[in-house]
């Protein structure tokens, strides 16, 4: 049976990738690396429409589940994930979350939210979406109930893409906010760059403003086919991110979101092109990142002890995250249907590979 996005996937782009894909076409060539390593992001291809194995309509099931709090995810011990918005100003055609909705968090979700937080003493929040600075007036709202509310938090990371996207419409409002939010609590903010390319003189101007408020800047990015797939893009990018300060923190296997198996390549493809990134002497080892899988039990770095082996196309892994920690943590998680419980007691799942 063919598995499609639940909800309408459509091809949107910002003006300023529009105009950088224009750049790069016309200085480079539609079929130069240069402008795939873009345009493979953003726009739609035919390949969506067929069908292949990968058909996860979520990146994997954390919700919290308590009453009020519909957009809280959790799986580990002292932070938790909060999707405040759905909407971005560009769709990742790969994106984790293409098949949530679209609306933005009321009133009673944040009390809800924050009351979940503060009962449970939390010390360390992601606020994601969607891309939170689409919606400076929430973004505000929760911010400021959360300091309000919230002792225990002391790390606040707020993820966005705008600043590849459109840096030069981030509203004024969101810069006082990180200016302000920093001087009460440690404020991060994580991106996702995967190509060379994304940078340009107005993202520039964005990352040194948010730096000069004592932001760090951290970027996880996503290992795709056409994008950073050979060690030379992947070295190029994460040069270009040293000399910006950006520090890098996952590179991730794309996940096997429905109508994405275009993008993705093998498990086997990523780990020798990132051995090659991070032993090759070509980028300091200051600006290496974590090799990683998002799996349906959550993160794991690819190491020995966790790479069980590949199997008839899927990838067995082993993590150390224990069934007890995880009900303890979030009591309505379910274990997925091709996760195990090893002899030793730690959570496995077979993961399906791409191809290349």
């Amino acid at each position: 049976m063919k598995v499609s996005r639940l909800l309408s996937f459509k091809e949107v782009l910002s003006n300023h990738l529009i105009n950088k894909l224009d750049y790069l076409k016309n200085e480079y060539g539609k079929e130069s690396k240069e402008y795939l390593s873009i345009a493979n992001q953003y726009l739609f291809n035919p390949l969506e429409d067929s069908q292949e194995d990968e058909h996860n309509l979520r990146h994997y099931e954390a919700d919290v589940s308590t009453e009020g709090v519909h957009t809280v995810e959790r799986l580990y011990r002292r932070h938790c994930c909060i999707e405040i918005t759905f909407n971005c100003f560009s769709n990742c055609r790969y994106c984790l979350r293409s098949n949530y909705g679209k609306s933005g968090m009321s009133d009673n979700e944040i009390d809800a939210a924050v009351q979940y937080i503060n009962d449970n003493k939390l010390e360390e929040i992601l606020i994601s979406g969607g891309d939170p600075f689409v919606a400076p007036v929430i973004l505000s709202k929760f911010c400021g109930a959360l300091i309000e509310n919230c002792p225990s938090l002391k790390i606040y990371r707020i993820a966005t893409r705008t600043i590849t996207q459109s840096p030069e419409t981030i509203p004024e409002r969101v810069f006082i906010l990180l200016e302000s939010l920093s001087k009460k609590v440690r404020v991060e903010v994580a991106t996702q760059i995967n190509s060379a390319f994304e940078f340009d003189e107005e993202t520039d101007k964005v990352i040194r403003r948010i730096q000069s408020y004592g932001i760090t800047i951290y970027s996880q990015n996503v290992f795709l086919r056409g994008v950073n797939d050979t060690p030379e893009q992947l070295i190029e990018l994460y040069h270009q991110m040293r000399l910006r300060g950006i520090e890098a923190h996952y590179l991730f296997h794309a996940d096997p979101i429905a109508n994405t198996h275009h993008l993705r390549p093998s498990v086997r493809k990523m780990i020798e092109c990132y051995s090659k990134l991070v032993n090759s002497g070509q980028v300091t080892g200051r600006s290496k990142p974590m090799c990683a899988i998002m799996s349906a039990i959550g993160k794991i770095i690819l190491l020995p002890d966790n790479l069980l082996g590949y199997v008839n196309g899927y990838v067995h892994l082993k993590s150390r995250y224990t069934l007890e920690d995880r009900l303890k943590y979030n009591p309505n998680w379910k274990m997925p249907e091709e996760a195990w419980v090893s002899d030793d007691g730690y959570l496995c799942i077979e993961y399906l590979d791409g191809k290349d």
